[in-house]
């Protein structure tokens, strides 16, 4: 049980008496590019008032809020940090947790409990299966919570009145394109950061990109003309193999540094899905079409040119893979935004972009995110009050928009991790434009797993043809089940 200490109670009551001035927060949904020191330090204390005190508040006795999430035993890169914390040590995110769940406590009389754990999905479905009353929310990836929902152990928001999912603190993306026959079963949004980390974005070596006169990679994006054609030629001119002995290998310089989900990655960067949903809010299969393989055949051609692309899979380990870039010797690196922390000591000055286009006649930019690493909260069918889950998560999340939020995105990752102002516009440009796929999220058919597999002579025709009845089948077994329910 967490305890109040006398500087976070000073801290907690002078919000709770309106004289605690919070940090905006930006919408993610929004293209902004404020500059950081002054973002960071605007306020909106009307605002927060206003919402805090549209919640009534209620006196659950004690209750102990139970969450499950991921421990280090899950990976230690993605253990989950936003939703507990033991008391304030002045990191930015640590402090807006508690600060967040202080309020909590007191609004409603409870405590916030958290249970780590190294599989959190897998261990709730047990609890579950069994009729066990255990886990209030559980977090976890949106493959490990899609499998939950398709064995109907979750409940359909739209199904808590308590929670208001056309408020601005949720997610709207994931809301409208993860749901299936108007019904959804994870929602994520302010209330964690762990869903940004888990967002990919390219990541560049901007005096690589100066040297070799790759020209203004910003104002490409801008423009509309970062394509996989020009990043692919741009990679391929800075690739040289340092030590000339003939060999590419992990000491030399690359133009791409990579890994096998981002074959997916960058077709997805196309605006290609593998599964969309009809007006009846019903997925099909949509993977297999003129414009996917041709997109296909440019990522391909970029994630197997063995003079320009490096892929994790020949490194001695991923920090090693990694190091290639911290010590300035890669020109673009595709990865999770939790990877931009890493590298925060490095002399290396790099911007971040998001994911190219097909091709300049693209009408806006799509960019992926881990379908394993990207989190979100569901609720147990065995939830004994409803009523107080979805109360206390709106809540949860309402608090977070003001206080977790802004520690994040601008004190944290924007004030202490991005080098430029430029890449705050493109930070805010890529979350704003995730694709969210449910084909992805179920890897219906293995489809996912077969994107990811492709090699250099992938045969997209004859892969598609082996795998379309299964793919259509998994995604007609979750509507099944839903549907059942």
């Amino acid at each position: 049980m967490k305890h109040i200490n006398l500087t976070a109670l000073f801290l907690l009551l002078c919000i709770l008496s309106g004289t605690f001035i919070a940090c905006v927060e930006p919408d993610a949904r929004i293209i902004a590019g404020a500059d950081s020191d002054t973002a960071a330090a605007q306020t909106d204390e009307d605002g927060y008032e206003s919402v805090i005190a549209g919640f009534e508040r209620n006196d659950y006795g004690g209750y102990q809020f139970t969450i499950i999430d991921r421990s280090e035993l899950y990976d230690a890169y993605w253990a989950t940090y936003d939703i507990f914390s033991e008391g304030l040590n002045g990191d930015p995110i640590n402090d807006s947790v508690y600060e967040r769940n202080s309020i909590l406590e007191e609004m409603y009389n409870i405590t916030i409990l958290e249970k780590p754990d190294g599989a959190p999905a897998a261990t709730a479905q047990k609890a579950i299966m069994a009729g066990e009353d255990v886990y209030d929310t559980v977090t976890d990836g949106l493959a490990q919570l899609g499998s939950l929902a398709g064995e109907n152990l979750t409940i359909d928001y739209n199904k808590i009145p308590d929670i208001d999912l056309s408020n601005e603190w949720w997610d709207q993306a994931m809301i409208e394109e993860l749901s299936v026959l108007d019904r959804l079963y994870f929602i994520t949004g302010d209330i964690s950061v762990m869903d940004n980390e888990g967002t990919w974005c390219v990541l560049f070596n901007k005096n690589l990109a100066e040297e070799y006169n790759v020209g203004d990679l910003y104002a490409l994006v801008d423009d509309g003309k970062w394509t996989i054609e020009r990043m692919h030629q741009t990679a391929s001119d800075v690739a040289a193999d340092l030590d000339g002995d003939g060999v590419m290998t992990i000491d030399d310089r690359w133009g791409l540094l990579t890994e096998a989900f981002n074959t997916y990655g960058f077709w997805v960067g196309g605006g290609d899905k593998i599964a969309d949903k009809d007006e009846n809010d019903i997925p099909f299969v949509t993977m297999y079409n003129d414009h996917s393989v041709s997109m296909l055949e440019k990522v391909l051609a970029l994630q197997f040119d063995t003079e320009t692309t490096f892929p994790s899979s020949k490194a001695p380990g991923y920090a090693a893979f990694s190091d290639v870039f911290s010590q300035g010797n890669a020109m673009y690196l595709y990865c999770s935004m939790l990877m931009i922390t890493n590298f925060r000591t490095s002399d290396t000055d790099f911007g971040i972009l998001p994911a190219a286009k097909y091709d300049e006649t693209q009408n806006r930019y799509y960019n992926t995110y881990s379908f394993v690493n990207l989190t979100a909260y569901s609720i147990p069918v065995v939830a004994g009050d409803t009523s107080r889950t979805g109360v206390i998560l709106e809540t949860m999340a309402a608090i977070s928009k003001y206080k977790l939020t802004p520690g994040y995105y601008h004190v944290s990752l924007k004030g202490k991790f991005i080098r430029d102002n430029e890449s705050e516009k493109m930070l805010d440009l890529i979350l704003a434009t995730r694709n969210y796929d449910i084909g992805s999220v179920l890897n219906s058919g293995g489809a996912l797993d077969m994107l990811m597999s492709a090699g250099n002579s992938f045969d997209f025709a004859s892969a598609y043809a082996k795998k379309e009845e299964q793919i259509a089948a998994g995604l007609e077994k979750f509507v099944g089940s839903i549907q059942a329910n």
